[in-house]
């Protein structure tokens, strides 16, 4: 609706109904492959069983993981793009020796820790020297930074447990009144209800300020370089002064 509707007639209308409506699509699709519908509850449908591939209740370090490999992902995306724009605006040196670093560091890792130390070697030291080259006494600090950056997003995994945890603690709830007659199934029927639209409202806040947050911060500082006036309130400047 805000596609077809607002976003007709403005475009930033427009993009938040694209953002949204694939955020509301990727939310049902995990929900699914996680048992997540309504905190486990549509598990109880054999169908939508089978489409479980794993449990975050469960599985907890799997879905850390998860949250991890999306943060690394990400980040990687904003430092490809600082890279490539650098380049295109001509800032050769900038973009060696900005955050390239970042890029030769995950190999190098990788192909140490797999056994091939040589090959791993190679990558490590291209990349700490572009670190030190480009960063120089903030070397480390950038390390530290890039480590903070991703963890971040361990809040990912956050947001998913207590997600399903206020679910399934809803579920419990109306599962002990349906056993009331008549009265505790009216009393069950509106706390699952209830219960289920506050935690969907709730935690959609939650997660699109989570999200905000993680673009803006991790993301964002990548790439993208603010410019205009800074903004003093308390400063007081006076282009013409009329002397009496």
């Amino acid at each position: 609706s805000l596609i077809r509707g607002g976003g007709r007639y403005n475009e930033a209308i427009k993009d938040g109904g694209i953002i949204l409506s694939s955020a509301g699509v990727a939310t049902i699709i995990i929900g699914a492959l996680s048992g997540g519908w309504f905190g486990g509850f549509g598990l109880r449908v054999p169908p939508l069983a089978a489409l479980q591939v794993f449990d975050p209740m469960v599985q907890v370090t799997t879905f850390l993981l998860i949250a991890l490999i999306i943060g690394l992902t990400h980040v990687n995306i904003g430092v490809v793009i600082n890279v490539v724009d650098r380049l295109k605006t001509g800032q050769v040196w900038k973009a060696i020796s900005g955050n390239l670093w970042f890029l030769f560091i995950q190999p190098g890792l990788f192909f140490f820790l797999t056994g091939h130390k040589p090959l791993g070697y190679i990558f490590i030291v291209i990349s700490l020297l572009l670190l030190f080259a480009g960063h120089k006494a903030m070397s480390m600090f950038q390390v530290t930074g890039f480590m903070g950056d991703i963890l971040s997003y361990a809040r990912l995994m956050a947001l998913g447990l207590c997600t399903t945890g206020i679910a399934m603690t809803v579920n419990v709830l109306a599962g002990m009144l349906s056993v009331g007659g008549a009265i505790g199934t009216i009393f069950a029927v509106i706390i699952f209800l209830f219960g289920h639209l506050f935690n969907f409202v709730i935690n959609a806040m939650g997660a699109f300020v989570h999200g905000l947050r993680l673009h803006y911060v991790e993301f964002f500082t990548k790439f993208y370089q603010s410019g205009g006036t800074e903004f003093k309130p308390l400063e007081m400047r006076f282009d013409i002064v009329d002397i009496k």
